[in-house]
């Protein structure tokens, strides 16, 4: 098989992964959701001052754009989740197949997650351990 072309288990893992990763994000727009309408509501992931969702979703740095940041995750999981799976059913001729679509919407998510991550470490001092998975 030619290496421009991923093989039928790495598009599996991509969607299993961008299953996985829709999820979480679903759970991180509720939890931002909780955070801004329940002054009472504590998320189990509030485990200790270091590790802490509702600091991190009660900060500015949480919404981009006028929405949560954890939409715009959710958006990207499931472009990418959908590519992969096309391209895993074929519907896509594979000479057409979008790996340089999904490459590049990997490598914006991970360059856009990694300043996240500074910023929530270390300017908020605080992480999000469910933004982590």
């Amino acid at each position: 098989m030619d290496a421009a072309h991923p093989t039928r288990a790495w598009r599996t893992a991509f969607v299993v992964l961008c299953t996985v990763g829709a999820c979480l994000s679903a759970d991180l727009i509720r939890l931002h959701v909780n955070v801004h309408t329940d002054p009472h509501y504590r998320s189990y992931c509030a485990m200790s001052e270091r590790a802490n969702c509702e600091t991190v979703a009660a900060s500015d740095w949480a919404v981009f754009a006028d929405l949560p940041v954890a939409v715009w995750g959710l958006l990207a999981y499931l472009a990418m989740g959908v590519l992969a799976a096309l391209g895993l059913a074929r519907r896509l001729p594979a000479a057409v197949w979008p790996f340089g679509a999904l490459w590049w919407l990997s490598a914006v998510a991970f360059a856009y997650g990694l300043p996240l991550l500074f910023l929530s470490h270390f300017v908020l001092g605080s992480v999000r351990l469910v933004c982590a998975g």
